[in-house]
């Protein structure tokens, strides 16, 4: 395969272990769906475009320029010249979506984390591509996605929301302790509830849903784990539980989400998924 077709995923060190499974041209960005194996390495690479990353499986660990190591398991905004190396530890799905210089015009020149509140529809694009959508369907998912996410960026969020919001990704399994923010800022925990809810229109006990349900649909996703093994990882309060916010939220059975999700080496090859040449 050539590699530019791989674009802003970079130059692979180990090519047998890593598959580009589709393009999709839009008018407002290009994406690319790719399968890594386990121990599969990108090295060394520089985004071009401003870049919408997200991937299923893993965990992947990014060594960045100063050579820090961090694992990477949210959707994440990257703009143009973010340089980055990667190597993947157990099988993962990566969609990266590059932005055109027209939509990431006015975007900040910084990488930044995206909410949870996008997760739902970043899934119905995941399920859309693997299911093979019309290429018309894919594009308005995607359009909207990234219409969400521009939305999101053209404003800073006020510093405690930001702060409340990462310690939800942070300890999502834990009790919610938004009086310790609260405090460290001088406010009441009351002020807390009503800024996070009118950043992000839901309550902070809804948002911890969204990453709780997130975690859910990436073990559904990746691994062979049972279905009640899932809910009890994820902090559901049982598998029934887990079946009914899943369908809210994907319109999908636990077991309906798993019969389109490829992410293994042997399952790719099952069921035929060709890569891209």
């Amino acid at each position: 395969m050539q590699a530019e077709a791989w674009g802003t995923l970079g130059s692979k060190r180990n090519p047998a272990q890593s598959r580009l499974l589709r393009v999709l041209e839009a008018p407002c960005a290009t994406l690319r769906h790719a399968f890594y194996d386990a121990g599969a390495e990108v090295d060394w690479h520089e985004h071009e475009a401003a870049t919408l990353v997200y991937g299923v499986g893993g965990p992947c660990v990014e060594r960045d320029a100063e050579g820090r190591e961090c694992v990477k398991r949210r959707f994440s905004y990257h703009p143009p010249g973010y340089a980055h190396r990667l190597t993947y530890q157990a099988p993962t799905h990566v969609l990266a979506i590059e932005l055109n210089s027209e939509v990431s015009r006015a975007l900040p020149p910084q990488s930044r984390r995206l909410p949870a509140t996008l997760y739902d529809r970043l899934w119905e694009l995941f399920v859309g591509i693997s299911r093979a959508a019309t290429d018309r369907r894919a594009y308005e998912i995607l359009e909207t996605l990234v219409s969400d996410v521009v939305g999101f960026l053209e404003h800073d969020l006020p510093p405690r929301v930001s702060a409340v919001m990462e310690s939800l990704h942070a300890e999502w399994d834990r009790p919610l302790e938004p009086s310790q923010t609260a405090r460290h800022f001088g406010v009441s925990p009351q002020l807390i509830r009503r800024e996070f809810k009118r950043a992000f229109g839901i309550t902070l006990s809804d948002y911890r849903r969204l990453i709780q349900l997130d975690y859910a649909r990436g073990l559904l996703w990746g691994t062979r784990s049972r279905i009640s093994d899932v809910a009890a990882q994820t902090a559901f309060s049982d598998q029934s539980h887990l079946c009914r916010v899943l369908k809210e939220h994907t319109r999908l059975s636990p077991l309906e989400l798993r019969q389109i999700a490829p992410c293994l080496a042997k399952q790719l090859r099952a069921l035929e998924i060709n890569p891209i040449d």
